[in-house]
C-alpha cells in the first residue's frame, strides 16, 4: 500500500469519525484497510523468498475460488495437511507446496477439503505431454477473446486434453512444470516442477 494510499484512508476515516459515523461503517472500512495491508505483506514476504511466481498463480486460484464458488469457502484460501504441505483449490485445479508460501488461509470455522486421493493417483500419470510457451498462449487467448470467446480453449493435440487456455496459463506462470496426462484419459494433468517441491493437478475439458 502507497503512502499515498493510507494517507487517503486515514483522512476518509477522520472524516467518519467528525460526522458521527457508525460503528458498521467504520469496522467494515477498517477491515479493508486491514486486508490490503495483509495482501502487501504477503507480497513482500514472497518477493523477499524468491516464489513471486508461484504466489501470483495460487492467488489467481483463490480469488477464481472467491468468485466462481462465493458459497464454498473452504475453498477460499490456503491451507495445511499434518505433513505441513500446502493447498490451494478452486476445484478446477489443485496446487500442493511442500515449502509454504505467504498466502491467505481459508476460515477457521471451516473444514479443508480432502484431497489425499487425488494426489495418490499421481504415479498413474506417465505420459508427458508438450505444452505452449507461455507467450504463445497469452497470444492465443488474446486472439479468442478478440473473435468474443469468453472462455478460450487450448488443444494441446490429438489424444490430448482440450485445456481452458487461462487456467492453463495461471499455472504455466507458476513454475517450469512437467505436465502428464494418464494415455487414454483426457480428464485431467497432472504437473509437477524439477525438485517436486510443487506439484498438482489441472481437470480439463473432452473433446
Amino acid at each position: 500500500m502507497t503512502n499515498e494510499k493510507m494517507l487517503t484512508y486515514a483522512n476518509e476515516l477522520k472524516k467518519m469519525i467528525e460526522n458521527n459515523a457508525s460503528e458498521v461503517v467504520s469496522y467494515s472500512y477498517i477491515e479493508k484497510i486491514i486486508s490490503e495491508l495483509e495482501a502487501d505483506i504477503r507480497k513482500a514476504e514472497a518477493k523477499k523468498i524468491g516464489k513471486t511466481d508461484i504466489v501470483k498463480t495460487c492467488n489467481a486460484i483463490i480469488k477464481y475460488a472467491k468468485k466462481e464458488r462465493k458459497n464454498m469457502i473452504a475453498l477460499h484460501g490456503a491451507w495445511n495437511d499434518e505433513n505441513n504441505n500446502q493447498y490451494v483449490t478452486d476445484s478446477y485445479r489443485l496446487i500442493r507446496m511442500k515449502n509454504n508460501i505467504p498466502l491467505e488461509t481459508i476460515p477457521e470455522n471451516c473444514t479443508p477439503m480432502k484431497v489425499d486421493n487425488i494426489f495418490s493417483t499421481k504415479y498413474e500419470y506417465k505420459h508427458e505431454i508438450e505444452v505452449p510457451n507461455i507467450n504463445e498462449l497469452k497470444e492465443f487467448i488474446k486472439i479468442e477473446k478478440a473473435k468474443g470467446i469468453k472462455t478460450p480453449k487450448y488443444d494441446l493435440g490429438e489424444n490430448k486434453p482440450l485445456v481452458n487456455a487461462k487456467f492453463l496459463l495461471d499455472i504455466m506462470t507458476g513454475d517450469n512444470f512437467k505436465y502428464y496426462i494418464i494415455k487414454d484419459n483426457l480428464n485431467m494433468i497432472y504437473f509437477v516442477n524439477e525438485d517436486e517441491t510443487i506439484d498438482g493437478f489441472i481437470c480439463c475439458i473432452r473433446k
